[in-house]
């Protein structure tokens, strides 16, 4: 679900100014590009945590009607988003490549279908150093130690870094774009 969320978040974030062509505002205001990307980024992150405070109200019912194990609802939260920073983050890169909305929001959507597809080749190849690197690259994989309630930093450090490289490819996208 969050493969197909973070497209629609992000379609419209760069990719529409440049449709418009409001972006050329944008580029003569006295505000660095990077402020700019990551007040996008920013808000769109936040709409997703609005929308995922919303789903508290779940957990609270189960556990009143069963016994909740709370440390792995607590990291399924936190891997949820951490993940979708980083899908985030690449959704916006991919919509500061494009005018197109409808294109950004598809071409982030086979992405991440793409790095879905990444962590099923990883599961089902024999060959043990194939399946430890697709492992180690994998999106999805670092998801699975947080679902289980357990908190591994370099995990936390993955999707950190992978939200950075990500808004610092966006930023450089539109610098190019602006002395050009």
């Amino acid at each position: 679900a969050l493969a197909f969320l973070a497209p629609i978040l992000t379609m419209r974030l760069i990719s529409e100014e440049k449709k418009l062509k409001t972006d050329q505002l944008l580029f003569t205001v006295p505000i660095r590009v990077t402020d700019i990307v990551i007040g996008k980024y920013l808000a769109a992150l936040a709409v997703f945590v609005l929308s995922l405070i919303g789903t508290f109200l779940i957990p609270m019912i189960l556990s009143y009607y069963s016994v909740a194990e709370s440390w792995a609802i607590f990291g399924n939260y936190v891997a949820i988003f951490f993940a979708a920073s980083a899908f985030i983050a690449i959704g916006l890169f991919i919509s500061s490549l494009t005018e197109n909305q409808l294109v950004a929001a598809i071409l982030t959507w086979a992405v991440l279908i793409g790095l879905w597809l990444v962590s099923a080749l990883a599961t089902s190849s024999e060959i043990t150093i194939v399946r430890v690197l697709v492992s180690w690259i994998s999106v999805f994989d670092r998801y699975s130690s947080f679902s289980y309630g357990l908190f591994d930093i370099s995990d936390i450090l993955y999707y950190v870094s992978v939200s950075v490289i990500f808004i610092f490819l966006t930023v450089r996208t539109l610098d190019k774009k602006r002395y050009a």
